[in-house]
């Protein structure tokens, strides 16, 4: 029941920070992420910084005051389906700040993220929950797909790895306002650089945004700055940020106490490599004590558990399990052989493990479990 509960804690919290994401909780939070060039050195989705700064957006992250470059387009289309999503081809860092601020109440939710469309493809996610956002106690949570093979770390349950490329990319997903947004926004200045990016910049104001029902548990009673910078070349979001007031029970856990709301997004595009490696404490996901055959595909793992699946005839892999394990100390105990499913269990030292070896059809899945005290 442990390991369905965060599971369930898991596929909320997605949905929760994409929810999160197009119904805008903000907050008095004045982390502003760092563009990203800097963590080209090192590679690490987790090394991801925030960089503390009280400037207003009119000064990009590399420190370069904006031209002061009157307008030379018109008013944005709030709903061009292309500002929500990235651009193809491109390796990026992204970040995402939700916050909420009342009296001594206080939530937040930072995501970072990398993407490396070189060979091989990977991508990663952190997740810090803090204050009043923590997850059934569950503060921080990180994920990464690299090159066909998942990784997820939760905090009291360890690693899991898996394969198959069951999880996808969420920036699509965390950028996409297009609920939330509408209307026309007012260009009101060209050539803004920001993340190393040209962009335009717009103003949001309450005319641009849906700001929800008051009385319900996520609405925005008023915007007081809101900004959109959108790439001259792409038309994609650079940078939004949104500060206001308003209710988020979600950040705050009080679905009528009126405090701070603060929304910032970042997606910095770099031509230098991007290096995603696995969740600190998954480099060794793939392995495992028991014996596996040397054709193993399709790997998943958690911890007390172990998957694969194999080419090798049913014969031969309850034969190899059978000899290996004997080799390895442990003693069998019950088995059942009824193909095309065999259930091998085997001790050793107080310790219990069970093996069950499956024909789907397309390939022979093993499953190896072991008790855990």
């Amino acid at each position: 029941m442990r390991k369905k509960i965060y599971w369930l804690s898991l596929v909320i919290l997605v949905l929760v920070l994409a929810s999160l994401a197009c119904s805008l909780p903000s907050g008095d939070d004045g982390d502003e992420p760092a563009s990203g060039e800097d963590n080209g050195d090192n590679g690490q989705v987790t090394e991801v910084v925030n960089v503390q700064t009280d400037e207003p957006p009119a000064e990009d992250n590399d420190g370069n005051t904006e031209p002061d470059t009157p307008p030379t387009g018109g008013d944005l289309n709030l709903a061009d389906p292309s500002l929500y999503s990235s651009p193809s081809n491109t390796n990026f860092y992204s970040s995402m700040d939700i916050s909420f601020t009342a009296l001594d109440v206080f939530g937040r939710i930072n995501v970072e993220g990398a993407k490396s469309v070189d060979p091989p493809p990977a991508f990663g996610y952190t997740f810090l929950l803090e204050g009043e956002a923590v997850v059934d106690g569950m503060d921080t949570l990180e994920l990464a797909n690299i090159n066909g093979t998942d990784y997820v770390f939760i905090p009291g349950l360890g690693c899991i790895a898996f394969g198959g490329d069951e999880l996808i990319d969420i920036y699509d997903d965390l950028i996409d306002s297009s609920e939330l947004l509408t209307g026309e926004a007012q260009l009101l200045e060209s050539g803004v650089m920001i993340n190393g990016v040209a962009t335009d910049h717009y103003k949001i104001d309450e005319s641009n945004v849906d700001t929800g029902d008051p009385g319900s548990e996520d609405y925005l009673e008023e915007i007081e700055d809101g900004n959109l910078y959108v790439a001259v070349d792409g038309g994609y979001i650079v940078r939004m940020v949104i500060d206001g007031r308003g209710v988020s029970s979600a950040l705050s856990g009080d679905a009528t106490l009126v405090g701070d709301l603060h929304y910032e997004l970042n997606f910095t595009p770099t031509n230098d490599a991007v290096v995603v490696s696995p969740p600190a404490g998954c480099e060794e996901a793939s392995e495992t004590e028991f014996p596996v055959l040397d054709d193993a595909y399709d790997i998943n793992t958690f911890p007390g558990f172990y998957s694969y699946s194999t080419n090798y005839s049913f014969d031969d892999v309850v034969d190899f399990y059978k000899t290996e394990m004997a080799a390895a100390g442990w003693d069998l105990g019950d088995e059942l052989l009824l193909a095309p499913l065999a259930t091998l269990s085997f001790s050793m030292d107080g310790r219990s493990a069970e093996i069950m070896i499956f024909d789907g059809g397309e390939g022979i899945l093993v499953t190896i479990g072991e008790e855990l005290n």
